[in-house]
């Protein structure tokens, strides 16, 4: 999988990636971390954007995988909370994870505050390249 995402297998080792998973479905979240665990990541999973939003109180992430339609609270609002309320410091990147990835959807997810967003379904090349793309920001 790794030499499909852009970056040979050593590079991904360099930084290990606390990410956070938020989706509404459980087989969303289980095929994420099949994806992102041998890859050195550390995966936390969510299941609605309060839950996000918790979890940003309580840890730090680099990175949030973000369901954009999930019950209570969707992706959209709550990366539009965590980005007024998350000081710059602790403020982690966001993926949007969305059904329909079109012009209107990408805008949407952008002026939330989203840095990119991924089609589903999902495609581990198209994952580990958002990951990467979080990996060479991120420091």
């Amino acid at each position: 999988m790794a030499a499909s995402s852009g970056l040979a297998q050593g590079d991904h080792a360099r930084r290990s990636l606390s990410i956070l998973l938020a989706d509404d479905d459980a087989v969303i979240r289980t095929a994420l971390r099949v994806i992102l665990r041998p890859h050195g990541h550390q995966v936390e999973a969510v299941g609605n954007g309060r839950e996000v939003l918790e979890a940003l109180r309580l840890r730090r992430f680099d990175l949030v995988l973000m369901d954009i339609q999930m019950p209570e609270m969707g992706g959209v609002e709550a990366t539009d909370r965590l980005r007024r309320d998350l000081p710059a410091d602790r403020q982690p990147r966001v993926v949007a994870l969305s059904g329909d990835a079109g012009p209107d959807d990408r805008e949407v997810c952008r002026a939330a505050g989203m840095d990119d967003l991924i089609a589903k379904p999902l495609r581990a090349r198209d994952v580990l390249r958002a990951v990467d793309r979080c990996y060479l920001t991120a420091g």
